[in-house]
């Protein structure tokens, strides 16, 4: 086994360990199915470990020598949720404690292993066609996104189900890689990125919202008096207010959010980062929105 599929596999197992310890941190659950979709899709990746030798490549004496409290500021490092890293810590006693940065030492060396034996050149690289690639995950989280949304609300409301409907007959009519839904939403979703992309933000630009109501609401504001392009009855702060109001805020805020990534990626960033969301994007499946934890 490569040195990456290693590092890749002991992200996971330390995601596996940390769920079954706290089933009830979604955060963490979801950076689960994240890591078990990326080892079935594309073991190889290099994504994570990216950044996470990034950081922690300068923290090396304190993981070496095994330091807890500054092995412990390598995790803070890595992870820039603290409010997350705070709420793990407390609630994890001693020896879960000391597994997780058992785990950060053995990330550690596998990353430097890969590092020094393999050249950057071509490591992570997309294939040709890396714009269909995201415009079919982007259709694809559209539809699950919908999907999950009409589910969720406790009272039918056909205006859902009418944009859930309209976005299979344009995907149906021009195939499901087709940029038709992106064009729909380009130019709305792209006035809800405050930031610039670029490939030193993209990473961070990706870690979902720490409030989900707050960044609902800041989106209201942004696009009051803009109409649903799947459905022009339906306002675009009432469509979030359903969203904000839904059992399922959680996941369909992730959902929401890596749309809007997607779409202001492709709007508006060089080639570069296009292939670096597209990279991103593939570990974005139906089901399973992301939460990179490095």
């Amino acid at each position: 086994m490569s040195s990456l599929k290693r590092f890749n596999t002991s992200l996971y197992r330390m995601l596996q360990d940390l769920t079954s310890v706290l089933p009830d941190v979604t955060e963490i659950v979801v950076a689960e199915n994240l890591c078990q979709t990326m080892l079935s899709v594309q073991p190889e990746t290099a994504l994570f470990l990216d950044g996470f030798w990034d950081i922690a490549k300068d923290h090396e004496e304190a993981i070496v020598r095994e330091d807890d409290e500054a092995m412990l500021a390598t995790l803070r490092a890595l992870i820039p949720n603290h409010r997350l890293i705070d709420r793990v810590w407390s609630e994890l006693n001693g020896e879960n404690r000391r597994t997780v940065l058992d785990y950060i030492k053995v990330l550690y060396e596998e990353a430097k292993e890969f590092k020094t034996s393999t050249s950057d050149a071509g490591v992570g690289s997309v294939a040709e066609g890396s714009e269909n690639t995201l415009y079919l995950i982007y259709n694809n989280v559209w539809k699950e996104f919908l999907q999950l949304l009409e589910a969720s609300i406790e009272m039918d409301d056909e205006r859902i189900s009418d944009a859930s409907s309209k976005l299979q007959r344009l995907l149906q009519s021009k195939g499901p890689s087709s940029d038709v839904v992106y064009q729909l939403f380009k130019d709305m979703l792209g006035r809800c990125v405050p930031e610039e992309v670029s490939e030193e933000t993209i990473l961070q630009l990706a870690m979902p919202p720490v409030n989900p109501t707050e960044e609902l609401e800041r989106d209201q504001s942004i696009l009051e008096g803009v109409l649903l392009p799947l459905n022009r009855c339906l306002s675009m702060p009432v469509f979030l207010e359903q969203i904000m109001i839904s059992p399922q805020i959680q996941q369909l805020t992730l959902y929401w959010h890596y749309l809007k990534m997607m779409t202001h990626t492709l709007s508006r960033c060089p080639e570069s980062v296009v292939q670096m969301m597209s990279h991103l994007a593939q570990h974005v499946i139906p089901g399973q929105a992301a939460v990179a934890l490095v």
